[in-house]
């Protein structure tokens, strides 16, 4: 008995068949590229956060020096359930990725956004690799990241980045995450004595801010990363209690990088407070070939008369 397609059926195979490929990028169509590490990633739902981590960590010469060079070996030769199997995960994904043997070149009729073929043009594309069994081996443990909704990508490689290094521990392997990992050295100083005290933190994301937002989101500016670097480093008054003044002053709380990693994890936040939370669109420009870092890690300015605090200076 024929029976006619749901609404949701067709939207899928419209979705299916939308001309994806014909990606725009500064007003200008670009052509999909094919061969050995051009293989993409299928959407699972909501899951671009999760392809982009996945894409950004495995195009890093470190993974793909302990992971992607005896891939074929470790899937050829494991005795494990791939399903539980978390080399022959990662093999997988890498062979998919890097390999070149999903990135085939095909074509396809053009279908519009009303559904109906556009005349005889085509189309290429390629079939890219489903990482269903990666999300299922690593996300069994988190329901949001096992749901279709979407989520915070800088959240997701957080997280998947642990459940890495704790496979990789059952391996009595070194993490692979340590070549992200970096010190924060902050500096408060009191401006009514000129004592000050020194913490250090370890991290593995720069989390940067909008400066001036309200001016670039009334004049449509853009935001570079200079001035994101610039806001970082610049000092920020707080209220605290001085030991050495017995009262309560004004701090000024500055902040550096002691030792920048071999990659380093940027994190731009949108979110800001205005009577209500809200996500900005402004646009982020990074000139990646005039990339200067030496601001992060300059070293504090030192005030006239400045004085380690009599406890801080105990404990070293």
């Amino acid at each position: 008995m024929k029976t006619e397609k749901t609404m949701s059926e067709m939207d899928l195979e419209i979705n299916l068949n939308l001309n994806l490929s014909k990606m725009v990028e500064d007003g200008k169509i670009l052509s999909p590229v094919f061969g050995q590490g051009f293989t993409g990633l299928e959407n699972l739902g909501n899951s671009c956060y999760m392809n982009s981590v996945i894409q950004v960590l495995f195009s890093l010469e470190p993974f793909i020096n302990r992971y992607y060079d005896n891939a074929y070996e470790h899937l050829m030769n494991c005795s494990s359930n791939a399903n539980n199997c978390h080399l022959c995960q990662i093999s997988k994904i890498f062979m998919g990725l890097l390999s070149g043997f999903y990135s085939k070149k095909k074509e396809r009729d053009i279908i519009g956004s009303d559904g109906k073929k556009k005349s005889d043009e085509k189309e290429f594309y390629q079939d890219g690799i489903i990482p269903i069994t990666f999300k299922n081996f690593y996300n069994k443990d988190n329901l949001d990241f096992m749901s279709n909704k979407q989520q915070d990508a800088y959240e997701y490689m957080n997280f998947l980045l642990e459940k890495l290094d704790a496979e990789e521990k059952k391996l009595g392997r070194s993490n692979l995450s340590e070549i992200f990992d970096f010190d924060v050295e902050t500096k408060f100083q009191c401006t009514n004595c000129s004592g000050y005290k020194l913490s250090k933190v370890r991290t593995r994301f720069l989390t940067i801010f909008i400066p001036f937002w309200k001016e670039k989101k009334e004049k449509n500016i853009d935001c570079t990363f200079e001035e994101c670097m610039q806001l970082w480093v610049n000092p920020v008054q707080i209220n605290y209690n001085c030991s050495n003044c017995k009262k309560e002053t004004i701090f000024n709380s500055s902040q550096r990088v002691c030792n920048l990693p071999k990659y380093l994890l940027v994190t731009y936040n949108r979110f800001v407070y205005d009577w209500v939370p809200f996500k900005l669109d402004i646009d982020f420009v990074f000139d990646e070939n005039h990339i200067n870092l030496e601001l992060l890690t300059r070293p504090f300015t030192k005030i006239e008369g400045e004085n380690l605090f009599p406890e801080d200076k105990e404990s070293k």
